[in-house]
């Protein structure tokens, strides 16, 4: 989640209590509003590559400074 959108922080938080309630093993990365798209494209790069991580949820809506169809 890139920013502090309040009706995101609900979702994200849900989606972790049902992650858990599953039994997936769930991690957030709270990112600030000034993160630049270079930074968090980074991010998922490093997600990526990480064999421990079996999928990546992007948590719209992204701030202005990041096009979230980059494409």
């Amino acid at each position: 989640m890139v920013g502090e959108d309040p009706a995101s922080q609900v979702y994200v938080r849900k989606k972790g209590e049902q992650a858990k309630e599953v039994g997936f093993v769930s991690t957030e990365h709270r990112l600030p509003a000034t993160t630049s798209q270079e930074e968090l494209l980074a991010l998922v790069d490093q997600l990526n590559n990480d064999n421990d991580v079996h999928g990546i949820l992007c948590q719209l809506p992204l701030p202005s400074q990041i096009d979230e169809k980059p494409y």
